[in-house]
């Protein structure tokens, strides 16, 4: 489970009226998480199915077989086949609607044989780089490298995309034995869930660049990168009251560094950062100290520490750095999708993967490692980009 998102609790009123009649209220996790895991224009269809179902099982009179296959967008003969086994009770599922409805699960890979020897090339490579994550090649190096020692009767070379995949998954692997906090990266990227407008979302994580581990996210403006962070960073220490979800993780005694990117508030930002580092100078012991923070500028940065913890997608969910911000000058982007999601349904939607890889992490973490609270000096640090960053001039 997330640590926290933008929302604790799937909102109800995301959940159409026909869908609750059907599988109860409130909707069970099963179906709330197929109905979650579909694009607004499969939600917009299971719906004119549902409520075409309810009448042709309901209260009919004056409705034709010709009326039912147009409410639900359907053949006839399609949707007398769907109405047939609409009527056991007990087979009705969202997948039974056809409009391609499961829970997000991993898909195995076809090629396993290629993946396997893949992934112990790698296993082998990233065994080798020194400890400190500032010390490691980077990502494209050791593609090159595993490149370098392939040989054409392993069988074709997986692409890019899978090659970093692994490579990152390998790192994580290694560091697996480290223990959660020490090293956090406050990221922005575009992620590929389209709002209203077509336009992506723009999700602020936070994400354990040792293992991968997100602390919480929320959507929010890039324009007020400062506000974005505090108020994930708020988020987060909110969420730390759940001692249930906190004493499943085995934590770092103290941080030791942390990274934010600058959205495109860069001048206020830098001032923020100036005043940071003079609070962390001046914390006493049981304060924030000796934490190395530092933003970034960088033109390629959005993204960059979610490239480096998870590869180019959280789950089936793509990161889309480049449509985090638009370039000056550039024409718009083409839109995603016609239909885009609600703020509630982005949250369901990204919910699901995230928990997904954060139970993924956690299943793999030292058993070594004691699993207790969030430590005090985590929860500074998460405090003191909560209460400060803001920006200069507020009060």
């Amino acid at each position: 489970m997330a640590l926290v998102s933008q929302s604790q609790a799937m909102d109800e009123t995301a959940f159409p009226l026909s869908l609750t009649k059907v599988f109860g209220e409130p909707l069970p996790d099963l179906h709330s998480r197929a109905w979650a895991a579909l694009s607004p224009a499969q939600k917009l269809r299971a719906t004119k199915r549902l409520d075409a179902l309810e009448r042709w099982h309901g209260d009919r009179r004056g409705w034709t077989i010709d009326d039912a296959a147009k409410a639900a967008d359907m053949g006839k003969n399609h949707f007398y086949a769907l109405a047939a086994r609409w009527e056991d009770v007990e087979a009705r599922s969202l997948e039974v609607l056809g409009v391609q409805a499961r829970a997000p699960r991993r898909r195995k890979s076809r090629h396993d044989k290629v993946l396997n020897e893949v992934r112990s090339i790698a296993e082998d490579l990233v065994g080798k780089e020194p400890e400190d994550v500032e010390e490691r090649p980077a990502v494209t190096t050791v593609m090159a490298e595993l490149e370098a020692r392939w040989t054409p009767k392993d069988g074709k070379l997986p692409g890019a995309a899978t090659l970093r995949g692994v490579i990152v998954e390998a790192r994580r692997r290694r560091d697996m034995k480290s223990r959660i906090g020490g090293d956090l990266g406050f990221d922005i990227c575009a992620v590929e869930i389209p709002d209203d407008e077509g336009k992506p979302y723009i999700a602020f994580i936070c994400v354990d660049r040792g293992t991968g581990y997100i602390h919480g996210y929320r959507f929010d403006d890039v324009a007020d990168s400062i506000g974005g962070h505090a108020r994930l960073a708020t988020d987060i220490l909110a969420h730390g009251s759940d001692e249930e979800a906190e004493a499943r993780l085995p934590w770092v005694e103290r941080n030791r560094q942390v990274e934010l990117v600058i959205g495109e508030d860069r001048e206020p930002f830098r001032e923020w950062e100036a005043q940071m580092k003079a609070d962390i100078a001046s914390a006493a012991k049981d304060g924030p100290a000796k934490v190395d923070l530092n933003a970034s500028n960088k033109p390629r940065r959005f993204g960059r520490y979610l490239r480096e913890a998870l590869g180019t997608r959280i789950g089936r969910v793509n990161l889309l750095p480049a449509r985090t911000v638009s370039k000056p000058g550039a024409p718009p982007a083409a839109p995603l999708a016609d239909i885009g999601y609600t703020e509630a349904e982005a949250v369901m939607r990204l919910d699901l993967e995230v928990d997904d890889h954060n139970a993924a992490i956690v299943a793999q973490l030292s058993d070594e490692a004691p699993s207790k609270r969030m430590p005090e000096h985590l929860r500074n640090v998460f405090g003191l980009i909560a209460e400060g960053a803001r920006k200069p001039d507020d009060t």
